[in-house]
Formats: C-alpha cells, sequence, structure tokens
C-alpha cells in the first residue's frame, strides 16, 4: 500500500511515553481541554498535549470537520443535526453524544453536509 493511504489512515498520538497509532476512523470526537485535547474513541478516551489547531490541521482533510472552538467531530459519526428555534445547531453523534456547533462555524458545516 502507498504512503499515502497510510497518511489517511493512521492518527499516532504521543500518550505517556509511548507512540499509540489510532485508526483515523476510530476517532469519533476531539475536545479541547485546557492545554490538553481528548480524543475519543469507539473503545476508549485519550488524553494528550495538543492544542486544537494542530490536530485540525493534521486531520480536517481526511473527513473530520471542526463544529466549535474546542469541538472537532468525525463526519462519519454524525447521526443527526438538531436546529433550534433560535438558530443554532447541535450535533448528535452515533455515541449519543451532543456538541453544540459554534456560530462561527455553523456555514462551514452546513457546506460540508451539502445542507
Amino acid at each position: 500500500m502507498s504512503q499515502s493511504f497510510f497518511e489517511s489512515k493512521i492518527f499516532p498520538i504521543k500518550v505517556k511515553g509511548k507512540v499509540i497509532i489510532l485508526n483515523r476512523d476510530s476517532i469519533e470526537s476531539i475536545s479541547a481541554d485546557g492545554d490538553y485535547a481528548e480524543i475519543k474513541t469507539k473503545d476508549k478516551k485519550y488524553v494528550i498535549r495538543e492544542s486544537l489547531n494542530k490536530i485540525n490541521r493534521d486531520i480536517s482533510q481526511h473527513g473530520f470537520i471542526r463544529i466549535h472552538r474546542s469541538t472537532i467531530v468525525n463526519i462519519l459519526s454524525i447521526s443527526e443535526l438538531i436546529f433550534s428555534n433560535y438558530g443554532e445547531i447541535d450535533v448528535k453523534l452515533k455515541n449519543g453524544d451532543t456538541y453544540r456547533v459554534g456560530r462561527s462555524y455553523k456555514e462551514n458545516l452546513k457546506t460540508k453536509l451539502n445542507i
């Protein structure tokens, strides 16, 4: 398999002196928590010391979208969008987690999802 295949499918993270190789498809969401990021997969949560901006640069071309200044989600993990009467949008993931879409991220989300 080509180098680009592996670059698009893996996401290495440093955790407690080790490098863990995650399959990008298993990542459901990434949330900022101060100087740390919490990566939530189907099976586990990982906390790494990395900025969401850097993670977003690395992962945004691989099926992920930033929906808030503190949240990135896997587009394939989205089960529904919930629109409020006040113009707010919530993203509900297949695992049941719900995240609010920030005002400045709404249009990009709608464009990526063709809605």
